[in-house]
């Protein structure tokens, strides 16, 4: 499992650009977790199209990380 921010220094996109090069590249397919100070729809899209998931809870972080854990990560909607 792959848990990033989306902004990384001065690329506010880097943890988004560097998981969908990852992905192109079919080096990994696994679950992925966004972790951000803010959910925006722009950046619910984007990470969806990515098969990832986005929070900015502290609560919903922890219980993506554990269902990922046990196999159960369902599909991003």
């Amino acid at each position: 499992m792959v848990v990033s921010d989306i902004d990384r220094g001065v690329n506010l996109r880097e943890g988004l650009e560097h998981i969908g090069r990852l992905r192109r590249e079919g080096r990994y397919t696994g679950p992925v977790v966004f972790y951000a100070g803010r959910v925006t729809p722009e950046r619910i899209a984007l990470t969806q199209q990515l098969g990832a998931h986005l929070t900015s809870s502290g609560p919903e972080i922890e219980r993506l990380v554990l269902r990922a854990a046990e196999g159960q990560l369902p599909p991003p909607v």
